[in-house]
């Protein structure tokens, strides 16, 4: 089904109504000299049977021939004014259908969704510029092509559905989504809605289909979902921020109340002793003075390092090192405190190559918190502390037999400011930087930290550096 308009220019054909008035004369004429003709027969008859005489025979002729005439000039114009009104409400109609079609062509080419008329096969017979550019095509190269053609394979099905569920039923469609291919044999998504056309007998001639791009629409809802997604991530981040915080606060204050209340008992007690009081008594005071500023110098460390951890600025010092050397002695600065929690603490290294590139004090302040951790978290049994060391790399690893980690805790225990339950740990509460540290510096170095552990049964807490970790 076309939609072409046609007009004809100054020297087309003659005009219809022309012809029409040419044709009402003649018809005037013809029934004038039909009745002229009728009436002098009929005067002939009359006058050879001797029933009317000559001078009434005019008279009536003429009487006769005006009546005639009156009646066909009033006839044609009576029919030419009829004629004349038809033609002006016909020129009117042909003017307004004109101007809708007009009108139609304009709002088809001009609308920014793709219009579409295909015939009952599903081929194109016609489309507007917006579905021509939406596929890369010409609109001549469309006509001609199917839907088929020009939709991925996947969607077949639904295109069929379509028909089957809505088209042949209600003889129009609900919108769907689905996609065309480009000219590239790019897909473009696009939402379409089609509705049926029937011949005059009721018989179905075809469809239109109305096509919206919808790729625009869906980078839009991407945009705003990735948007709304990272919203919920900062906000959740803010929350979690906060949470840190107020256990920041609620930990540092922890750990400052007891070295301080420490330091203030002992200045306290100094204060009230006698100048002749005893040097034990004096010099015990002042070791426990020195805990408590050992303690507080520790917790300021750790929230120094964790600060420069985090905003990058951990320097490392890299110096060929005995790994071994290192680690025993990390192992005999415990010795003491294993002794006295009866807790056996052993050192493995297997003979051979013992040296490693790193940073000697920052590898051994990791060791050193592994190794605490152990001792805070082991009652009984023993600690061991392996090293092993090649050309390619250094690993070290701290094994107890304590009370073990959760295997869903295995990553968290590195995140900072994270503790386990104090239930679950004996009641051994800390500021939870230790291994959020450890993970930084390991990091720095090019390594990784990680622990295998399940609850009751040890945890083993290992690390390795590279043999390359820089100039």
């Amino acid at each position: 089904m076309g939609m072409k308009t046609s007009s004809a220019g100054p020297e087309g054909p003659p005009v219809p109504g022309a012809n029409i008035a040419r044709n009402l004369k003649w018809l005037a004429a013809v029934i004038f000299v039909v009745a002229e003709t009728a009436m002098a027969g009929t005067a002939v008859v009359y006058l050879s049977i001797g029933d009317i005489s000559v001078g009434l025979f005019v008279t009536a002729f003429i009487v006769f021939t005006a009546v005639i005439l009156v009646i066909v000039t009033g006839a044609y114009f009576y029919a030419r004014g009829v004629w004349l009104r038809v033609s002006a409400e016909r020129a009117g109609l042909e003017e307004k259908i004109r101007e809708s079609e007009e009108r139609y062509r304009t709002l088809f080419q001009s609308s920014a969704d793709g219009i579409v008329f295909s015939d009952i096969e599903g081929r194109l017979l016609e489309c507007n510029e917006a579905f021509s550019e939406m596929l890369g095509f010409s609109a001549e190269e469309l006509k001609g092509m199917t839907y088929s053609e020009l939709t991925p394979a996947e969607w077949h099905h639904v295109d069929q559905d379509i028909v089957e569920s809505q088209m042949k039923n209600a003889g129009y469609s609900d919108e769907y989504m689905k996609e065309f291919l480009r000219r590239d044999g790019s897909k473009v998504p696009v939402s379409m809605r089609s509705w049926v056309v029937y011949d005059p007998d009721g018989r179905p001639d075809g469809a239109w289909a109305m096509v919206r791009n919808m790729s625009e629409r869906i980078q839009y809802e991407n945009f705003m979902r990735d948007t709304i997604i990272r919203l919920e991530q900062a906000n959740d981040r803010l929350h979690e921020l906060d949470r840190l915080k107020t256990e920041l606060v609620a930990m540092v204050s922890h750990e400052l109340r007891a070295p301080l209340g420490a330091i203030e008992s002992s200045l306290n007690a100094m204060r009230s002793l006698r100048p002749e009081g005893s040097l034990e008594e004096r010099e015990e005071l002042i070791r426990i003075l020195d805990r408590g500023v050992q303690r507080l110098t520790n917790l300021v460390d750790d929230l120094m390092d964790i600060t420069r951890i985090e905003s990058g600025q951990l320097k490392l010092q890299l110096e060929e090192v005995d790994a071994v050397e290192m680690a025993s002695r990390v192992v005999n600065s415990f010795e003491g405190l294993f002794e006295g929690k009866g807790i056996e603490l052993v050192l493995d290294s297997p003979d051979g190559h013992s040296t490693g590139r790193f940073d000697p004090g920052r590898v051994e302040q990791v060791l050193t918190n592994l190794v605490d951790n152990a001792l805070k978290f082991t009652d009984s049994g023993q600690v061991s502390v392996r090293v092993v060391c090649n050309p390619d790399n250094a690993i070290f690893s701290v094994s107890d037999s304590g009370p073990g980690i959760p295997p869903e805790l295995h990553q968290k225990v590195f995140e900072k400011f994270f503790s386990l339950d104090t239930e679950s740990r004996g009641g051994k509460q800390g500021i939870g930087l230790g291994l959020a540290i450890s993970k930084g510096i390991v990091e720095a170095h090019g390594g990784r930290i990680w622990v295998e552990s399940r609850k009751g049964g040890g945890t083993t807490f290992s690390f390795v550096i590279p043999g390359d970790t820089g100039p």
